[in-house]
């Protein structure tokens, strides 16, 4: 039998550590924008917040809805509700027609829910009634 060397193990179990430490959420395919495509990786970090990045490929822009929207906004329904965690906009990929959103943030409260919505206002306490995206949090 082989021998390992401990230095590998050294670098490679922090790293398993850390890995095993995120979340990853696939959110399901939209009725509205089927096309889109996201993730969301979540972590607890130190301070016991939880980081939150979340990517969307092929997004359209929110003008393009029916209704037309204006912004995009990402949402967290915790047990103390939902929390407006800021506004997605879209951007343009350089070398091809494809739109793409990303995203950090970081929360104190456990995300249990993650909601994408389509509104015309961005500082709103809860999210309105046009969802674009959502999916359940499984830890």
């Amino acid at each position: 039998m082989k021998n390992i060397n401990p230095s590998l193990i050294f670098f490679i179990f922090p790293f398993i550590l850390l890995t095993s430490c995120s979340n990853t959420v696939e959110f399901p395919v939209s009725d509205v924008i089927p096309s889109a495509e996201a993730k969301a990786v979540i972590k607890k970090n130190d301070n016991e917040n939880y980081n939150i990045k979340l990517e969307i490929e092929n997004l359209t822009k929110p003008e393009r809805l029916n209704p037309p929207k204006k912004y995009y906004v990402f949402w967290a329904e915790t047990e103390h509700g939902s929390q407006n965690l800021g506004q997605i906009k879209v951007k343009e990929a350089l070398l091809s027609s494809n739109q793409y959103a990303k995203f950090e943030t970081t929360t104190p409260h456990k995300p249990l829910r993650l909601v994408i919505s389509a509104e015309n206002e961005v500082d709103q306490n809860s999210p309105g009634t046009f969802t674009v995206l959502e999916a359940n949090v499984e830890y």
